[in-house]
């Protein structure tokens, strides 16, 4: 069971429902009481135990895990809407609830209540029907060897790509030495149809690699650059413009990736462990690894495994 279906179970509203919304919803949930309807988004603490709540305006529920306590607050009344844990306990100490305890969202539906309608039309972007995403958008292949191709342009002679199915897209090193490299995962993607999110599918399990996901939006503000291993909560990653995003701070902007990229390289070296991003975050680093070139050529899955063992063996015993 997740975090959220726990807590829409022990939540008690005394008397309300707790609905989910759907995900492109701005709001997570909807409480119904007395025939009205009220959204709202429910925020959950993460690890890090620092919140973000600039994208949205309305009713929020805080679930402080560690603690079981949730807060209800509008974020009209927040002191800020950048904070951590521990701010949050002390600042509104009055506030909090645990979260087996009676809830009383009654109190705010007279004043914030809307029609479901403009409830679920409120999303976060605009769909695209499947037939017009093919009919203006480059398909899959295309657009990364073109994200490949822009990265090169940043880092040129420090980066070859490697063959297709491989455990990574392709390698960054030093001084033409292909004993040494960092192995670098590439993801594209275009705008949606609002003009400020893109969203990187599928980037979780790159352990151990570095993952580049490039913008293909000529808006060039840069690339997010984040360690594989710190994907761990979702495959998909959304990169919005127009406000402080998750993983904003790990945008590098074009004309610093080749020193960044250099001065990353000599810090996996030395063992460092953490290293500070041009944004001023400081990163855990100690998952990347330095491999051979050669063995980020190496296939993933056993059929194309096999298949690469049969063209080496021809190659070292027939050509």
């Amino acid at each position: 069971m997740d975090i959220t279906t726990r807590f829409e179970q022990l939540i008690n509203t005394n008397g309300g429902i707790i609905e989910k919304l759907p995900p492109n919803c701005k709001s997570s949930h909807i409480f119904k009481m007395n025939n009205k309807i009220m959204p709202l988004k429910l925020y959950i603490e993460s690890t890090s135990c620092e919140w973000n709540l600039n994208s949205y305006d309305g009713i929020v529920i805080l679930y402080l895990i560690k603690t079981s306590n949730i807060l209800i607050i509008h974020t009209s009344k927040l002191n800020t809407k950048r904070t951590r844990s521990l701010t949050i306990n002390i600042q509104y100490s009055n506030l909090l609830r645990k979260i087996n305890d009676v809830v009383d969202l009654q109190q705010y539906i007279k004043d914030y209540s809307e029609s479901i309608d403009n409830i679920i039309t409120d999303t976060k972007y605009n769909e695209i029907p499947r037939s017009e995403i093919l009919e203006t958008r480059k398909n899959t292949n295309e657009l990364e060897a073109d994200g490949y191709d822009e990265i090169y342009s940043l880092i040129p002679e420090m980066i070859s790509k490697t063959v297709e199915k491989c455990r990574a897209d392709a390698g960054f090193y030093i001084n033409n030495d292909l004993e040494k490299c960092i192995g670098i995962q590439i993801k594209t993607a275009t705008l949606r149809k609002n003009g400020i999110m893109n969203v990187f599918h599928n980037c979780a399990n790159y352990n151990n690699l570095l993952l580049f996901c490039r913008p293909m939006s000529r808006l060039y503000i840069g690339t997010v650059v984040i360690p594989g291993n710190l994907i761990i909560s979702s495959s998909d990653i959304g990169l919005t413009f127009n406000d402080n995003s998750k993983y904003g701070e790990y945008i590098i902007p074009e004309i610093k990736m080749k020193q960044f990229m250099i001065d990353l390289f000599e810090a996996i070296i030395i063992n460092q462990k953490e290293f500070i991003w041009p944004s001023g975050k400081i990163v855990d680093i100690s998952s990347l690894t330095l491999f051979n070139f050669n063995d980020l050529c190496i296939p993933q899955y056993i059929s194309h495994i096999k298949e690469y063992n049969s063209n080496k063996w021809r190659k070292n015993y027939i050509y």
